[in-house]
């Protein structure tokens, strides 16, 4: 139990883990190790393996509801340690296995001669299930050595935990910023009003794009609205169809551009898709722009037709964090969803800091089908609200 949080951690020691080819002493043995308490345990030491991989499961169930935890491997590498040139793949799926995220460490250039945790993930817990977490590589074809195992520690990230329970009330310079490209100026005469105005919604990078003449004002559809949430007061994001990048939207063959009004009377533009085998749909924010410490969660914003085809072959859903090095993903069947109205489909959830761009993605070109009848109007960006209520 962590004495900060009073909250749940474990430690899953070598033996409770899946090794590949850990009980053939021509590649792995086992080597007995007093911790500091005075308790033995025993590690894995890998001989010489070119396949490498190692898993473990736990029930989240276990840990405490609501709390951001962070997965790491506890491993070691020997000063002769070799063949680590090739970075390792590290994996962790969230209950449901539907999303996972992903990145590659490089152990070439770390320390030898000492234990280190190499990080797998975070997630926030909950009575959903198992999360399973991996460490791998085996296509790189080279035969690695001198890796020492430990286990796997299930733990809160108490930097972040911390940042949760102080969701931001003020205006930050972050919001500052945001207003500075306000399509409309912000009545600032008092603070009543602005508030009102930030929960409403604003529109940003719009009028600067409108064409003028002496007799005519063309105002080009919204391209992204900020609002704050009223229970967290926390920063939110909407970035429509056309603040996305969409492959061949700008060939009328394939994609066209369809105007919408939405319920309090905005126009924008929604991407509406005539024919593609080849799908794929992008988009990045900066994180700064959003409230530290809340937990977020992406959605692409759609809607099938009546008369749509082609959507037989599972559609994939990518959440890249900041630095690139970890990324969610699952698959969404669009086969079954209800057609004529708009639906959230979600891409992933993350918490916000102040490290850099996350980017998400949605998009299928390997399946070969044609599709159509698809109607894009864009991503949004906005605290979850049922995980953010357990964190506080």
């Amino acid at each position: 139990m962590n004495k900060k949080s009073n909250n749940n951690c474990f430690m899953l020691y070598a033996r409770a883990l899946s090794i590949t080819w850990v009980d053939t002493e021509k590649y792995w043995r086992w080597v007995s190790l007093e911790e500091s308490n005075g308790a033995m345990m025993e590690v894995a030491e890998l001989e010489k393996v070119c396949w490498l991989e190692v898993h473990g499961r736990l029930d989240t169930r276990k840990l405490s509801p609501g709390i951001l935890y962070e997965v790491s491997f506890h491993v070691m590498l020997k000063h002769t340690a070799q063949g680590w040139e090739v970075p390792i793949n590290m994996r962790l799926v969230l209950p449901g296995g539907k999303i996972k995220q992903e990145h590659k460490e490089n152990l070439k250039d770390k320390m030898r001669g000492s234990w280190m945790d190499i990080p797998v993930g975070q997630f926030i817990a909950s009575d959903h299930g198992e999360i399973e977490f991996s460490m791998y590589e085996y296509d790189g074809g080279i035969w690695k050595s001198g890796l020492l195992i430990k286990g796997v520690s299930i733990k809160p990230n108490s930097d972040d935990y911390k940042l949760m329970k102080q969701p931001s009330l003020s205006f930050t310079q972050s919001l500052q910023d945001i207003l500075k490209n306000a399509d409309s100026p912000i009545d600032k005469s008092s603070e009543h009003k602005i508030y009102d105005q930030l929960y409403s919604g604003i529109f940003l990078h719009h009028k600067t794009q409108a064409c003028k003449s002496f007799f005519l004002l063309i105002s080009i559809p919204e391209l992204n609205k900020y609002w704050m949430n009223k229970k967290s007061n926390s920063n939110c994001f909407m970035f429509y169809a056309r603040a996305l990048s969409i492959s061949w939207a700008d060939n009328e063959k394939y994609w066209r551009w369809v105007s919408l009004e939405e319920s309090n009377g905005t126009m924008i533009e929604v991407a509406e898709l005539e024919r593609v085998c080849w799908l794929e749909v992008h988009g990045r924010l900066d994180t700064r722009k959003l409230s530290p410490g809340i937990l977020y969660e992406v959605s692409f914003h759609v809607m099938l037709k009546d008369r749509t085809q082609g959507w037989e072959v599972p559609i994939n859903m990518r959440l890249f964090l900041p630095g690139g090095k970890i990324k969610q993903e699952h698959k969404e069947n669009l086969k079954d969803k209800v057609r004529g109205r708009w639906m959230e489909i979600p891409v992933g959830q993350f918490i916000a800091s102040n490290h850099g761009e996350i980017e998400f993605s949605m998009y299928e070109y390997d399946g070969g089908i044609w599709k159509s009848g698809l109607l894009i109007k864009g991503v949004s960006i906005k605290p979850n609200f049922d995980n953010y209520k357990l964190a506080l």
